[in-house]
């Protein structure tokens, strides 16, 4: 019953998110929610009462979850021979990884054409160094910093030429939270850009969240060459400022944002904060979690079409 309880307390208070900045964490575990419902469902046919009540949350979450923009349309256009094909991988590789060799071996397998890195010390830099081959074009900015000894940057590596690098910094934090550059493909240039966003998890982070979500549309709105945006966004897909976002700046999400990237070692009952989000002018054709590899975060693989006509 003290399971059951828990659950009805958290499902109700992820539907009053917006109010109090702790009542949007619960928002998060909608499939955490489905789940243990589900099981309490498994193991409550001799309690009427019981299934009544698992019953009603697990609606009330499966609503959350189809409500959430799960079933947004995705940018779906004619994918011709004009159009350009990208292999995009995004990791948050953790401030606190040390394993150095299991990252540049999984980057190289992918061979990808664009690479967004977050939370990469100082100290991956020679790690890193055999990817130059493969990767001549790279750019980084002081991203997230942990106290004031620890900082990390945000790292955009490339097969094609970068022009135009930028970066948006949160002006609390001081840190960047995007980095964006111009790819000079051979059949055309458009904007790419890696993020990572503040979490929600104290007032003052939630704040600087959402600053951070209607900077990010505003810049958006400004670009108009955006293939896509991927990183570690801090957010789910059941979350106000996730959503907000994809209908105020008119990105676009593929249905395996909703696939759990972290905590890597929970992924199966994780949750989704990691994305790739597309501009008018892109679609998500594959889209993937990738396996472990030392971070706190499941790396995602993608193909990208990029329709230079539309």
């Amino acid at each position: 019953m003290a399971v059951l309880s828990g659950l009805i307390i958290a499902t109700l208070a992820s539907f009053f998110q917006g109010y109090l900045w702790w009542l949007d964490l619960f928002v998060h575990f909608r499939w955490q929610y489905i789940l243990a419902s589900l099981l309490v469902l498994i193991f409550s046919f001799s309690n009427r009462r019981q299934l009544y009540l698992a019953s009603l949350i697990l609606i009330g979450n499966v609503w959350g979850v189809s409500h959430s923009g799960f079933a947004m349309t995705e940018n779906k256009g004619p994918i011709d021979d004009a159009s350009i094909s990208l292999s995009v991988v995004s990791l948050n590789t953790y401030v606190f990884n040390k394993d150095y060799q299991d990252i540049p071996s999984f980057i190289k397998t992918t061979r990808a054409d664009i690479v967004i890195l977050s939370e990469l010390r100082a100290d991956w830099k020679h790690s890193l160094s055999p990817l130059l081959a493969l990767y001549p074009f790279q750019h980084q900015v002081t991203g997230y910093a942990v106290g004031e000894e620890m900082s990390t940057t945000l790292a955009i590596l490339s097969r094609f030429p970068l022009a135009n690098p930028h970066s948006s910094v949160n002006p609390v934090r001081r840190n960047a939270y995007m980095l964006a550059a111009d790819v000079e493909h051979p059949a055309g240039v458009f904007t790419v850009a890696g993020v990572h966003l503040s979490n929600s998890v104290t007032p003052f982070k939630a704040t600087n969240q959402k600053d951070e979500v209607n900077d990010l549309i505003d810049w958006v709105h400004a670009q108009p060459h955006l293939a896509f945006i991927a990183g570690d966004f801090n957010l789910t897909p059941f979350s106000n400022q996730y959503q907000k976002l994809l209908k105020e700046s008119g990105l676009a999400q593929s249905k395996q944002n909703y696939f759990p990237t972290w905590p890597s070692p929970l992924v199966p009952v994780g949750i989704p904060i990691d994305h790739i989000l597309t501009g008018p002018r892109a679609q998500i054709v594959e889209m993937a979690v990738g396996p472990a590899v030392g971070s706190d975060h499941r790396p995602i693989i993608a193909k990208i079409s990029l329709n230079q006509s539309r």
